[in-house]
């Protein structure tokens, strides 16, 4: 995961993740949603309109007058429904990753159970990837999963099709997003065993779980809804 420095020059891991307001689990990819997924989303959504280039841009001129380098985790079909961004936020210098090919569950929010067969996921997760590496000229070596859902099984996929790093893993003591155990789990970055989100010996590709703050209970310490809800003390 790429890092960045602060005007104090101290060394901070920055990510963002580019995907579009449909791309909630309310309206697409979910057992819930009012689209089966995104393909069926553009088969009825007549509309135009284009509400992520222009907060990415902004976040772009951001990063660059701190001259913060981030990684962006990106939706695959970014690449089809906004040409020329990822290729913007490449050339600034920026990581690019991916974040699925369009977003789906890929484990039941209510149950953690696979809601994609693994074949499946492997399949769209490498076309993503190639989608992602096309536009920035560069190899994706990084993951996030869609809405954070992961589990042990996606980790095995996600190696054998040659990523490095996930970064999905989010342990706190509000909502549970995971389909293995994550007792061990800290904020330190790790080896997952096979199969599992468990601590584990070294392999092929590294776990990057998400921050967060203790004082009791285990507080998310990252996002725009943290941030908007608890301020940015808790972030920073």
């Amino acid at each position: 995961m790429q890092r960045g420095n602060t005007i104090e020059d101290q060394s901070i891991s920055i990510t963002v993740d580019i995907e579009d307001w449909y791309h909630v689990p309310s309206v697409c990819g979910s057992p819930y949603s009012e689209f089966r997924d995104t393909v069926d989303f553009f088969s009825k959504w007549k509309d135009r309109y284009d509400y992520l280039t222009g907060p990415t841009m902004r976040t772009l001129d951001i990063l660059d007058r701190f001259d913060v380098r981030a990684t962006f985790f990106v939706v695959g079909e970014v690449v089809e429904h906004y040409p020329g961004l990822v290729e913007a936020i490449s050339a600034r210098g920026h990581e690019i990753a991916c974040h699925s090919l369009r977003h789906p569950c890929i484990i039941n929010p209510r149950t953690k159970e696979p809601a994609m067969d693994p074949e499946v996921f492997k399949a769209a997760t490498l076309l993503a990837k190639r989608m992602l590496e096309k536009a920035s000229g560069k190899k994706v070596i990084g993951y996030r999963a869609p809405n954070a859902l992961i589990s042990g099984w996606m980790i095995d996929a996600l190696e054998e099709i040659d990523f490095e790093y996930d970064s999905s893993v989010n342990v706190n003591s509000f909502f549970h997003k995971t389909g293995s155990p994550v007792d061990d789990v800290t904020t330190i970055p790790y080896y997952p065993r096979r199969s599992s989100l468990s601590v584990g010996e070294k392999r092929g590709i590294v776990e990057f779980p998400w921050a967060r703050f203790e004082a009791g209970v285990k507080i998310p310490a990252y996002g725009g809804p943290i941030l908007r809800f608890l301020g940015s003390s808790i972030i920073l």
